[in-house]
C-alpha cells in the first residue's frame, strides 16, 4: 500500500512540480498534514539545550508519519528536530532588548507533500541589562476635572540622547503632548503611556464631571453670592451690598452664567454674572430704579440666553423673560406675577411661576405666547420648575390644600400628582432622564419639621437627617446616573449650603444653595 501511495505522489510531483509554501495536494490517494500557526514564549536566557516549544502537525486521514523543517528564518537562530521539537542552534543566544520577537516558517511533510506554517516565538525579558533605558511615571491614576490640565511627570535612567514619547489611547476622554501635559477633554477613562526605547510606563486618567452650584454666603454683614465650582467656593461679589446668586446655566463652551440680584443703591436689581478672565462681569438686567430679581438662566445651543424673573413697574410686579438680556414682559401687568423657571425646548419657551388672581397667587405656566392657568386662584399656589420630556410639560410647585401640599403637573395627565398628602411640602424643581422623572423638594416629618426630599416618579427619598435641623433641597440635576441636589440644612441656628450626590451629602459651607449644573 506504501509503494502504491508514493508511486502516485511521485506521479503527482512531476505533474504538479512545487517546492515553496503550501504545496498542491495530492490528488492521488493522499490527504496532506494539517498545520496551524503557532506560538510559543520563552525567557531570553535560555541554552540551546532547552526546548522551546513543539510544533504540531496532524494527518488523521493517512495517519502518515509527519517529519519537520524550518522552511524560513531570517534571524538564524532556530533549528526544529524532525519530530517538531524548536530550540535554539548550538551558540545562538536570545536577547529582549535586541528583539522581542520572532517568526519563522515551519514546514510539515507526509512523505510526499509539504505544508507551512508560522510559528511565533516570544522573548520574555528576564534581566534587563543594567544600562537599559527606563521610564517609571510618578503617578500611576490621575483623576482630572472635565477641561483640567495636569503634567505627569517621567523619572527616566540611561536616556542620554533619548526622548520619552508621549500617547493616550482615547483621545475623546484626555489628550496628552510630548512635555506629558494632559488635559481632560471629556468624561470617562483613557490610557496616557510614556515610551522611552523598549521601556514603557503607563498612568490610568478618569475625567469627571464639574459641578457648580449657585447660591450665597450668609456669614458676613451682608449676603455674597457664591458660585461654588467642585466644592470650592467663588465669590461673585465682594460683600459691600447685599447678593444672591439663584441659577446657574453652563454653556457648551463650559462657560458658566448666574443669575440673582444685588442691592444697589439700596434697590434690588437683577444680575447677570460671567466669567471675564480672572475676573466677574456682573451686568444688570433691569432699571437699576425698580425692584427686580432674576431666578432662572437657560442658554440654548445657539448661545441664546434666556432669563427669568420680576421687574416692578408702576407699583406692580411683572413676570418678565430676558431674552439675550432685552427685558420682555411676561405677564399681562394686570396684577402681581413673578416668574421662577424657564426651560427652552427647539424654539419653544416654557416660564413658570406664579399670577395674583382677586388677592390670591395662582400657578401659571407661559408657554410661547400662550397662557395656561395651573390653578384657578382659589388658594395660594405657585409653580417653581419647568421641564419638557418626550413631549410632556412637567411643572413642579405647591398648592394650599390644606396646608400647602408639593404638586406636580403632567400635561397628559387631567390632574397634578400629590407628592404630599397628609405632610406640608414644596417641589421646588423638576428633571428627568428620558424615562424617570425627578422632583427636589421638602415635605414635613411627623415632627412637623421640613426635610430635604427627592421624588423619583413620586417615591420620596428624605435627603437630610432631621435631628440634624430642617433642611430643603432645591435644584434637582441629572449626569449620566448619577442624582445632583443643591440645598440647605440648619445646623445650629445656622444655614449651611448643601450638595446630594446620589443621596450622600455633601457640605460646601455657611450659606444657603439654590442651583447645580454639571458639565
Amino acid at each position: 500500500m506504501k509503494i502504491r501511495k508514493l508511486f502516485w505522489g511521485a506521479l503527482a510531483m512531476v505533474v504538479l512540480w512545487s517546492c515553496g509554501p503550501d504545496e498542491p495536494d495530492s490528488v492521488y490517494l493522499n490527504t496532506p498534514p494539517v498545520i496551524n500557526d503557532q506560538s510559543f514564549s520563552v525567557e531570553e536566557n535560555i541554552s540551546h539545550t532547552d526546548i522551546i516549544g513543539t510544533v504540531i502537525a496532524k494527518d488523521e486521514v493517512d495517519n502518515d508519519k509527519i517529519t519537520f523543517s524550518i522552511h524560513a528564518d531570517d534571524s538564524g537562530l532556530f533549528e526544529i528536530s524532525l519530530l517538531g521539537k524548536l530550540s535554539l542552534i548550538e551558540g545562538k543566544t536570545l536577547d529582549f532588548e535586541t528583539a522581542e520577537t520572532y517568526t519563522i516558517t515551519v514546514r510539515a511533510h507526509d512523505g510526499i507533500v509539504g505544508k507551512y506554517a508560522n510559528v511565533t516565538i516570544t522573548v520574555e525579558d528576564m534581566e534587563p541589562e543594567p544600562d537599559s533605558p527606563t521610564v517609571v511615571l510618578q503617578k500611576e491614576t490621575l483623576e482630572l476635572f472635565n477641561g483640567d490640565t495636569e503634567t505627569l511627570t517621567a523619572a527616566t535612567t540611561n536616556a542620554d540622547g533619548l526622548t520619552v514619547s508621549w500617547t493616550s489611547d482615547n483621545e475623546a476622554v484626555a489628550t496628552v503632548d510630548q512635555d506629558g501635559n494632559v488635559t481632560a477633554v471629556s468624561v470617562g477613562t483613557a490610557t496616557i503611556t510614556a515610551t522611552l526605547a523598549l521601556s514603557s510606563a503607563s498612568a490610568t486618567i478618569t475625567v469627571v464631571p464639574n459641578v457648580y452650584v449657585a447660591g450665597f454666603d450668609l456669614s458676613g454683614n451682608n449676603d455674597v453670592a457664591v458660585l461654588w465650582k467642585n466644592g470650592e467656593a467663588h465669590n461673585l461679589t465682594d460683600g459691600t451690598n447685599n447678593a444672591r446668586a439663584n441659577s446657574v446655566f453652563i454653556d457648551d463652551n463650559g462657560i458658566f452664567h448666574v443669575v440673582g440680584h444685588e442691592f444697589i443703591n439700596g434697590v434690588k436689581v437683577a444680575m447677570l454674572w460671567e466669567p471675564d478672565g480672572e475676573d466677574i462681569k456682573a451686568t444688570p438686567l433691569s432699571n437699576p430704579a425698580n425692584e427686580a430679581e432674576a431666578q432662572s438662566i437657560f442658554v440654548n445651543e445657539n448661545g441664546i440666553s434666556f432669563i427669568v424673573g420680576y421687574e416692578l413697574h408702576n407699583g406692580t410686579r411683572d413676570a418678565m423673560l430676558w431674552r439675550n438680556q432685552v427685558a420682555n414682559i411676561v405677564s399681562d401687568g394686570s396684577s402681581e406675577a413673578y416668574a421662577y423657571d424657564v426651560y427652552v425646548d427647539g424654539t419653544d419657551v416654557y416660564v413658570v411661576g406664579s399670577q395674583s388672581i382677586n388677592g390670591t397667587k395662582a400657578a401659571i405656566l407661559w408657554f410661547n405666547d400662550q397662557v395656561v392657568g395651573l390653578t384657578d386662584g382659589s388658594t395660594q399656589a405657585q409653580a417653581n420648575s419647568v421641564f419638557v420630556q418626550n413631549g410632556n410639560t412637567y411643572v413642579a410647585g405647591e398648592q394650599d390644600i390644606a396646608g400647602f401640599k408639593a404638586l406636580l403637573w403632567d400635561s397628559s395627565q387631567p390632574n397634578p400628582t400629590a407628592l404630599t398628602n397628609i405632610n406640608y411640602g414644596g417641589a421646588k424643581s423638576v428633571t428627568g432622564n428620558g424615562t424617570d422623572i425627578f422632583v427636589a423638594g421638602v415635605q414635613t416629618n411627623a415632627q412637623n419639621q421640613f426635610l430635604a426630599t427627592l421624588w423619583t416618579n413620586g417615591s420620596p427619598t428624605v435627603l437630610a437627617d432631621g435631628g440634624m435641623g430642617p433642611s430643603s433641597a432645591r435644584s434637582v440635576f441629572l449626569y449620566d446616573s448619577d442624582v445632583y441636589l443643591a440645598g440647605y440644612q440648619i445646623e445650629n441656628g445656622v444655614y449651611m449650603a448643601k450638595l446630594w450626590l446620589n443621596g450622600t451629602q455633601i457640605d460646601l459651607g455657611p450659606g444657603y444653595a439654590n442651583s447645580v449644573f454639571v458639565k
